[in-house]
């Protein structure tokens, strides 16, 4: 239905981007009507993991995302990071703490699994948490801008 209404083939971008794995080639996109797409990591590092919201007082594991950087440090669901660095470990301080390495930095850690205590080094990891913002390019077209306007107001 897409090829009939376009009057171009689109089986080959289907098969890509639509029931395949690839992301869709959002740059040249974008360019065409004179914008970009910006990516910029929520935070410096990833650890790979989420806090459990009911202990107020520990940062408690609720997830482990698989072959994150604390799942190769032997993390679990359940451990209570006690320290990382040498700072004490809240929910509170948690992801400003982690906001001061950079993906490789080896940090030691405390975590305590039942009543054992362990110590245990993470390697941290690049960012995965990203934003993502749609901006005009400055030096856009006058074609590219009237393409941008019909697009956004639905005109064909």
């Amino acid at each position: 239905m897409v090829s009939e209404v376009t009057g171009s083939d689109m089986s080959d971008f289907f098969k890509r981007y639509v029931r395949g794995v690839e992301p869709p080639p959002y740059e040249e996109a974008f360019a065409q009507v004179g914008l970009r797409l910006t990516r910029e990591p929520q935070h410096p590092v990833s650890v790979g993991v989420t806090g459990d919201d009911a202990d107020a007082a520990n940062f408690k594991i609720a997830r482990i995302r698989p072959n994150s950087p604390a799942a190769n440090a032997g993390w679990d669901i359940g451990d209570k990071i006690i320290s990382l660095g040498g700072i004490r470990i809240t929910p509170d301080n948690f992801l400003k703490t982690v906001d001061k390495y950079k993906p490789g930095d080896r940090v030691k850690a405390t975590v305590q699994r039942g009543t054992k205590t362990i110590q245990t080094t993470i390697i941290m990891g690049p960012p995965q948490l990203m934003t993502y913002r749609i901006a005009a390019l400055p030096n856009a077209s006058a074609e590219a801008k009237a393409l941008r306007t019909a697009w956004t107001l639905g005109v064909r």
